[in-house]
């Protein structure tokens, strides 16, 4: 798909070598101002450098002023003469309240507010702060100063400081930090903090220290767990990689405003608060291996990224591939026990496979035309999931060994430069006889995957008539493809499930729900696994088969007598391991255990087992803290379903607003968009999730997204986006929040007037770049849906009314 214009490519014009970036930063009137001194090769008599939203004053070549005229994203220069350039330049501008760029985070201690000034910077927002060629393949290396009001304050960048002295300005006293020089590296990784904050540090056993810094207000004992997780995994990889973490010490920073998860800056990762910080009261099993997988993911691309960094966008995945793998790998060395490998299967592969079904899905690699664009390519389940699918599938091709020579030379020979794919695929090729440049190449340029008939033919699964190199087809999940079910070999594969390997039975299951979801098999069949399910006591195929709840709840409608059978088939599959695992857990169990508990109590308060609904009646605790923290979400979803009062709503949004603790606001967010079903006092929410006072920006869609899926609320959730899409623009347009509404969106919609509305709302939106791609794959999932349920209703329903 051609969505716009290509962009024009700035290091044509200008090779940056080193910057010298002086910058002052006023966090009470909310502005900088700046000298950057810019080392480099000039191409040409004009170039041109990337700037957005910046007041430039003044550019210099030595004490000579050069003509210079600023457009909307760029500063074009005129009249340079020579070659090896050395350009300064002064600007000022303003500290955004968005979430990219150089900006602005607040939190409440003491009953006072701290400002924090941070950096978000990828893909292309260090223009935003400083002129700069703000693209990957324009490394350089970077002299940064910082000069910053409050002495308390921490002030943090990629590298150590190299000193710091007090100065003047404007009568006021104030901070100048300077930091050592960087290595080479891409625009996008650099990044600074500055603000009051918990710390705690120490060396790892390459002596690297590690620090992981949090808001005042966040208790110290929360930081302990992130620290040795960053400092065992920067050991793993070092180890693994052959090559060692190359800077003297690693940052991380939770901060209290933060789009997405966390950001790989070298040297200083930036993290929102709940994916780094873990407080052994409030905080999941599952939240904790979460955090544990973020932090190891983000540390990976100190290697695969920073270190190595693709030339442009249309790598990403060298970057988000690699490290998506690697995370499962170091957790499964670092701390078995959690079973990471089990959970990627159960949880990335599907969400994979299920999005690359879409016919008009992006590739792994795709080209990037312009920067707006660059947005849409950070999609999890394709670049993210999908292609650490294809990672594991070739090492397992070319064996392990083998592999990680290929990285270790990958490393040596592009360190702090750029690469491409092939350039991957050649460092392996030396250690393997497998064609792998062509191999990979056909896998990360075109979308979908296959359907594998017994006879070892194919069909794609979007029936776009491609074919896939597979080196070898088994039963278990080691390929990325789907085997073919037709009744007989369907029928064989349930009346041996119980006797199969965990990996068959995944398989089993994984394929049947992604046939069905795309009309290549009887939806009512999923019934079958359902049943089995009853005597299984794998958690990871309990996880794999809660996609097949989710599935058939498709087809059923709410307040039906259909949905009531259902509910009470779902408690019926689900009887045994509630016998089993109970409510309490028990001394020496796995945590992928704890996580198996909660889901099985999720199902059996969905059944609506009225023995069930009163014990979670019971353990609902008014100080929400004291609810166990492994079932605190499902626990509020059940208090607000089945005792609902307009107060207690207030109550606990007003819980929410005052916490600090991101467990508890995760689950309450949780807890109230799933549970919620009386839809007179939903405007109250609605009202609540606009006021930045109540829900934070970067919490927005979490609140919005959840109500969309809920079957009582998501009428009006699709309406409350339409009606507020002005707002949306307004304040998440630049980041990459916005593109999720499309996407997100869908999950409330499942009629042709559905979709006749979805394209009359987003078709005027349907050549945005930052837009376009979500829009048309929206469209396309919502046709697929409204065939699915056409096909599959009468059946699913006659099921559950004759089983």
């Amino acid at each position: 798909m051609n969505y716009m214009k290509k962009v024009e490519r700035f290091i044509k014009y200008f090779t940056p070598e080193r910057y010298l970036l002086d910058l002052t930063l006023d966090k009470n009137n909310l502005s900088f101002s700046g000298i950057v001194n810019i080392h480099g090769l000039a191409k040409d008599k004009i170039i041109k450098l990337h700037q957005k939203g910046l007041n430039i004053t003044s550019v210099m070549h030595g004490a000579t002023p050069l003509k210079f005229e600023v457009t909307e994203d760029a500063l074009v220069v005129h009249g340079v003469e020579v070659k090896s350039l050395e350009l300064t330049v002064e600007f000022d501008g303003a500290i955004s309240e968005q979430m990219h760029g150089c900006y602005l985070s607040k939190y409440q201690f003491d009953g006072f507010e701290e400002r924090v000034i941070a950096t978000q910077f990828e893909s292309h927002f260090a223009r935003e702060c400083f002129p700069c060629v703000d693209e990957p393949e324009a490394k350089a290396i970077f002299n940064l100063r910082l000069i910053t009001l409050g002495a308390e304050d921490t002030v943090l960048s990629n590298m150590p400081i190299l000193k710091q002295e007090p100065v003047e300005n404007a009568g006021q006293n104030w901070t100048a930090t300077t930091f050592s020089p960087t290595p080479r590296m891409s625009t996008y990784l650099l990044a600074f903090v500055v603000g009051k904050f918990n710390k705690v540090s120490a060396k790892n056993q390459h002596g690297v220290t590690v620090s992981t810094y949090a808001p005042l207000n966040q208790p110290v004992k929360s930081l302990h767990f992130a620290n040795r997780i960053a400092g065992e995994s920067l050991d793993f990889y070092s180890d693994k990689f052959g090559f060692d973490y190359p800077l003297p010490k690693l940052d991380q920073v939770a901060l209290p405003d933060f789009e997405a998860g966390a950001m790989e800056n070298w040297g200083l990762v930036t993290y929102r608060e709940s994916c780094l910080l873990f407080n052994e009261a409030t905080t999941s099993v599952a939240a904790q291996i979460f955090i544990a997988s973020v932090i190891v993911h983000e540390l990976s691309h100190q290697w695969f990224g920073n270190l190595v960094t693709m030339k442009w966008w249309d790598d990403l995945w060298l970057n988000e591939s690699f490290a998506t793998m690697m995370a499962v790998i170091c957790l499964e060395a670092i701390h078995p026990e959690w079973k990471a490998l089990e959970d990627f299967w159960t949880n990335d592969r599907p969400y994979a496979m299920n999005r690359d079904a879409l016919r008009g899905v992006q590739p792994i690699r795709q080209d990037v035309a312009h920067p707006d664009e660059i947005q849409t390519l950070f999609d999890g389940a394709i670049v993210y999931s999908k292609g650490a699918c294809l990672m594991f599938m070739l090492k397992d091709i070319v064996g392990e060994e083998a592999f990680y020579r290929g990285l270790a030379d990958y490393f040596k020979d592009f360190a702090y430069t750029n690469a491409v794919g092939d350039d991957l695929w050649g460092e392996l090729e030396k250690y393997t006889t497998v064609d792998i440049l062509s191999l990979m190449n056909q896998w990360i340029s075109r979308p979908n995957y296959p359907v594998i008939a017994e006879d070892g033919s194919q069909k794609s699964i979007a029936g776009t008539g491609d074919t896939y190199p597979i080196p070898k087809v088994a039963d278990d999940l080691s390929g990325y493809y789907v085997l073919d079910l037709n009744d007989e070999k369907f029928n064989k594969v349930i009346a041996t499930f119980a006797g199969k390997t965990l990996g068959q039975k995944l398989r089993v299951v994984l394929d049947s729900y992604l046939l069905a979801k795309n009309n290549l098999f009887p939806a009512a069949k999923l019934f079958h696994i359902l049943q089995e399910m009853r005597s299984e006591q794998s958690e990871a195929a309990w996880f794999m088969a809660g996609r097949l709840f989710g599935t058939l709840r498709l087809f059923i409608e709410k307040d039906s007598l259909v949905e009531v059978k259902f509910r009470a088939l779902v408690g019926e599959v689900s009887e045994n391991q509630y016998q089993r695992l109970g409510w309490e857990s028990v001394s020496g169990e796995l945590p992928i255990t704890a996580e198996l508990r909660t889901m099985i109590i999720s199902n059996m308060i969905y059944s609506e087992r009225e023995d069930v609904v009163v014990q979670a009646l019971e353990k609902y605790d008014e100080a929400l803290e004291k609810i166990d923290k492994n079932l605190r979400a499902v626990i509020i979803a059940a208090k607000l379903r089945h005792d609902f009062s307009e107060p207690l709503l207030k109550r606990t949004l007003l819980y929410y607003q005052n916490a600090t603790s991101p467990d508890i606001k995760d689950d309450i967010c949780q807890g109230v968009t799933g549970g919620f079903e009386n839809v007179d006092v939903i405007y109250y929410i609605f009202d609540f999730i606009k006021d930045f006072n109540s829900v934070r920006p970067q919490d927005t869609l979490a609140w919005v997204a959840g109500l969309l899926r809920n079957n009582h609320t998501s009428q009006l959730a699709w309406e409350f986006v339409k009606d507020n899409w002005g707002w949306l623009e307004q304040h998440f347009k630049d980041g990459k929040g916005l593109s999720s509404y499309p996407r997100v969106a869908v999950a409330a919609l499942k009629t042709e007037a559905d979709l006749k509305d979805y394209k009359k709302f987003f078709g005027q939106f349907a050549d945005r770049p930052e837009l376009a791609r979500d829009i048309a794959l929206g469209i396309e999932e919502l046709e697929k849906k409204i065939q699915l349920i056409a096909r599959n209703k009468s059946e699913v329903e006659s099921y559950l009314e004759y089983p």
